[in-house]
């Protein structure tokens, strides 16, 4: 038995002129006013998808507020990862797409693939 390729990726569609860079921050900047709009905490099952630990990290359940700067600390590590090794970015047209991923041996793909997952469980991409 073999391993699989897990993919995660986000895309965004680039303005004439602007460096890919630039649109990716602006897609964060999009992600952050998803997380904005977030108005209940999430059920105890989908906090653990988020974040299994989470007991490590709060004894109880978070308020909204709390749940919110998570995943904003969440999308300040996911800026920093442009670039990151683990990471690839692809152009077709004006669609640009930011991937990361690697095989399923057990262990994680890769710490970029770990936010998206995240944030992705958390319904803000």
């Amino acid at each position: 038995m073999g391993a699989d390729l897990l993919v995660m990726s986000i895309h965004w569609t680039q303005k004439k002129k602007e460096k890919p860079e630039k649109g990716f921050q602006t897609r964060c900047a999009q992600i952050d006013c998803a997380i904005d709009r977030i108005t209940r905490i999430p059920h105890e099952d989908r906090l653990m998808d988020i974040n299994p630990d989470y007991q490590d990290t709060w004894a109880e359940l978070p308020t909204v507020d709390e749940y919110k700067q998570y995943l904003y600390d969440l999308v300040d590590e996911l800026r920093k990862a442009w670039g990151a090794r683990d990471t690839a970015f692809l152009q077709y047209g004006d669609q640009r797409v930011f991937l990361t991923g690697g095989m399923s041996w057990g262990d994680s793909p890769g710490e970029t693939f770990d936010l998206l997952t995240k944030l992705s469980y958390a319904g803000v991409l």
